[in-house]
């Protein structure tokens, strides 16, 4: 995660505070714009804080919470970091019409593999069990 240089210490500030914030809040955002302002209240910063973490001109800053200018999208990923949630992303994706809940991350060659073994493992697991009550089920009528 990269933290601007400016502002080192206010990571700690967003790192202490719960992120109390559900996808129905996400989808009650009308505007980007209220996405960013959001997701820089709920990581506990102030609007003031982010034009000096990301050398941006707090006129600019100013315009983009206004929605006349938008943030620069080379460093939405950067700012996502800063503040520590995706309720930018979030908006982004619901503003869309997708729904946020579905989504997960890319899975690595080794996540599938230990998904695949998982099911694997659960699989052979219910096919013993199956096979010891059919044991028992055949043992019980040869005992008779």
């Amino acid at each position: 995660m990269s933290v601007p240089a400016q502002l080192p210490l206010l990571q700690a500030v967003s790192a202490r505070i719960a992120l109390d914030f559900t996808l129905a809040d996400i989808r009650k955002l009308q505007s980007e714009s209220d996405a960013l302002a959001f997701s820089v209240r709920v990581a506990g910063y102030q609007a003031k804080d982010i034009p000096l973490a990301f050398g941006i001109d707090a006129g600019q800053w100013s315009n983009i919470l206004t929605g006349t200018k938008h943030f620069p999208q080379n460093r939405r990923n950067e700012f996502m970091d800063f503040v520590g949630n995706e309720a930018l992303l979030m908006y982004g994706v619901e503003s869309r019409g997708y729904d946020w809940s579905t989504l997960r991350q890319h899975q690595s060659d080794l996540e599938r593999e230990n998904e695949r073994l998982r099911q694997e493992n659960a699989q052979l697991r219910h096919d013993r069990e199956v096979e010891k009550t059919y044991v028992a089920h055949l043992m019980g009528k040869a005992e008779r």
